[in-house]
C-alpha cells in the first residue's frame, strides 16, 4: 500500500510541476522566422484542428518539441510557374497594294448572239438545208434553226403562225408573190447587202417599188435556142439584134417573114402543152398574144418542134434550159441564145417560184447573224461552187456551180452581160382549167383574131386579178 502511495505521490508532483512549466514552453514564433517555403521545413503531419499544422518532432533531445501554431494569415507557399516557351508568331508575307475601291457591279446580262431561224416547206429541200446548217455551225459556230410546218399546215399557214409568234424565222422562203406582199413591211432591204453583190445582175432580185426584198435560190431560163449557122447562112446574126436604131421584137418579125418568103421555116408549130410556162413568164396577155403571133403564118407544121429543130428544119426554138442538152446535139458550135423578144419587152427572161426574204427584226444581232449566213451561201468556195448549189437548180450567183455544157457557159456569159427581168414562176391558170387554156391558145393560132383572143384572155385576167390582190 506504502508502495503505490509512493507512486501516487510522485505522479502528482510530477502534474505540478508540468503546469508550472507550461507558460514557459508556449510562446509566439517570430515573424522573420516563419517558414517561406515548405520544402526548406520538416514535413507536416495533418491536424485535427483545421488551420493547425503540427511540427513533426525532431530525434528525442530530451527537451520537449516545441509547438507552432500559425495564424490564419498564414502566407501560401511561393509556387514557382515555369515560364512559357516563346512562341513566334509568322510575319504575314507583304501584299501588293490593292486599291481598295470596289469596282463598278454591271447588273446588266450581255447581250444574246445573233440567231438564224431558217423556214421552208420545201420538203424536198430540208435534208439539203440541215447539212448546209451543220456545215455553217462547223464553220462559224453558229446555229441555223431550221422551222417548217406543223402536220396538216399549208406553208402559208406555218408562216403565218411562226410570224405571229416570239420565235419568227429571221428568213423564209417565199412561193408565192402574194406572201411577199403580205410581208413587205417586215421585210429587210437587201439591196446594199453582200448577198445581193455577188448576183450576176440587180435585175435578178425581186423587187417592190425601190426595194429588194427576196434573192432567188435558183432561176429558170425561158427564150430561143437558135441555129446560128442557118440564121447566118440567111444573112443575120445575133448582133443585129442589139442595134440601138431597132426594135427586136419588130426585127425578128421581119427576120421570121423574110425566111418564109424564101422558104424557110422560122418556128415550128409551139408546143402548147407548156401552156403554163407561157403563162408564167409574160406579164401581160398582150406579150402572150405578140409571141405567139411568131409562129401564126412563120412555122412549120408538125407536133414535135425539138425535132424539127434537130433536123435543120427550123431556126428558131423556144425552150427553157431543160433542152439545152437536145438541142446541143446540132453541134456546139452552131447554137446560141437570144431573148423571148415579145412587144414591149426584149430582155432575158427568167423565172423563179423560190426566194429568200429576211425578216427586219428589232434584235439587230439577229439580223446581222442571218445577213452573214446570206451571204456565205452565195459565196464562192475554195474547192468551186457557192454552197446554195447544194440545194440544186441554176442559181444566179457568180460563183455559183457551171454546167460544162456550151449552152450553160453562154448563159451565164448573157447572164452577166445583158439585162434580165425575172418573173415569178406562177399562174392562176389551175390544173383543172388548163386543159381548156390549151385549146384556146390552139384555136387562137389556127384562127388569129380578137374573137379567139378573148376566150384566151379570159384565163390570162384571172392571173392579173391574182398578181393584184
Amino acid at each position: 500500500m506504502t508502495r503505490r502511495f509512493l507512486i501516487a505521490s510522485c505522479s502528482l508532483l510530477l502534474a505540478v510541476v508540468f503546469i508550472l512549466a507550461l507558460p514557459v514552453m508556449v510562446r509566439e514564433p517570430a515573424l522573420e522566422a516563419r517558414p517561406t517555403n515548405p520544402t526548406t521545413t520538416a514535413p507536416t503531419m495533418p491536424s485535427s484542428t483545421p488551420g493547425v499544422t503540427t511540427t513533426a518532432p525532431e530525434e528525442p533531445s530530451g527537451t520537449a518539441p516545441s509547438v507552432v501554431i500559425p495564424t490564419t494569415s498564414t502566407v501560401e507557399p511561393s509556387t514557382t510557374v515555369p515560364t512559357a516557351p516563346s512562341v513566334t508568331v509568322p510575319t504575314e508575307p507583304t501584299v501588293p497594294t490593292v486599291s481598295t475601291t470596289q469596282p463598278t457591279t454591271n447588273t446588266t446580262l450581255p447581250p444574246r448572239a445573233g440567231q438564224v431561224r431558217l423556214y421552208t416547206c420545201d420538203v424536198a429541200r430540208v435534208e439539203s438545208y440541215m447539212r448546209l446548217a451543220v456545215e455553217y455551225y462547223q464553220m462559224m459556230g453558229v446555229e441555223v434553226i431550221l422551222q417548217m410546218p406543223e402536220e396538216g399546215e399549208t406553208c402559208e399557214e406555218g408562216l403565218a403562225r411562226l410570224m405571229a409568234s416570239d420565235y419568227k424565222p429571221t428568213i423564209f422562203c417565199l412561193h408565192q408573190q402574194q406572201t411577199l406582199q403580205k410581208y413587205a413591211d417586215s421585210l429587210y432591204d437587201l439591196t446594199d447587202s453582200q448577198a445581193a453583190a455577188q448576183l450576176y445582175s440587180a435585175d435578178f432580185g425581186m423587187y417592190l417599188g425601190e426595194k429588194l426584198l427576196a434573192l432567188p435560190v435558183e432561176v429558170d431560163w425561158f427564150g430561143l435556142i437558135y441555129n446560128a449557122k442557118k440564121l447566118a447562112d440567111a444573112g443575120f446574126s445575133r448582133l443585129d439584134f442589139y442595134r440601138p436604131d431597132i426594135d427586136r421584137y419588130r426585127y425578128i418579125l421581119d427576120i421570121a417573114q423574110h425566111l418564109k418568103s424564101e422558104g424557110i421555116d422560122s418556128f415550128c408549130e409551139p408546143d402548147f402543152a407548156n401552156a403554163a410556162i407561157l403563162s408564167a413568164v409574160f406579164a401581160d396577155g398582150a406579150q402572150l398574144r405578140s409571141f405567139i403571133d411568131l409562129y401564126v403564118g412563120n412555122s412549120c407544121s408538125g407536133s414535135n418542134a425539138m425535132a424539127a429543130f434537130q433536123s435543120g428544119k427550123n431556126i428558131f426554138y423556144a425552150s427553157t434550159s431543160a433542152n439545152f442538152e437536145a438541142a446541143l446535139s446540132i453541134g456546139a458550135e452552131n447554137v446560141d441564145l437570144l431573148p423571148a423578144f415579145v412587144d414591149g419587152c426584149n430582155t432575158m427572161r427568167y423565172t423563179c417560184d423560190n426566194f429568200l426574204a429576211i425578216y427586219r427584226a428589232d434584235y439587230d444581232p439577229d439580223v446581222q447573224a442571218t445577213l452573214a449566213f446570206l451571204s456565205w451561201m452565195v459565196s464562192g468556195r475554195p474547192e468551186g461552187g457557192i454552197p446554195m448549189d447544194m440545194l440544186g437548180g441554176r442559181s444566179p450567183y457568180k460563183a455559183a456551180a457551171v454546167e460544162g455544157n456550151a449552152l450553160e457557159k453562154l448563159l451565164r456569159k448573157y447572164m452577166a452581160q445583158e439585162p434580165a427581168q425575172l418573173v415569178w414562176d406562177a399562174t392562176a391558170v389551175g390544173v383543172s382549167e388548163m386543159e381548156a387554156f390549151q385549146e384556146a391558145l390552139k384555136a387562137y393560132y389556127a384562127k388569129p383574131d380578137d374573137d379567139t383572143w378573148q376566150n384566151v384572155e379570159s384565163f390570162i385576167k384571172k392571173k392579173e386579178e391574182s398578181a393584184d390582190a
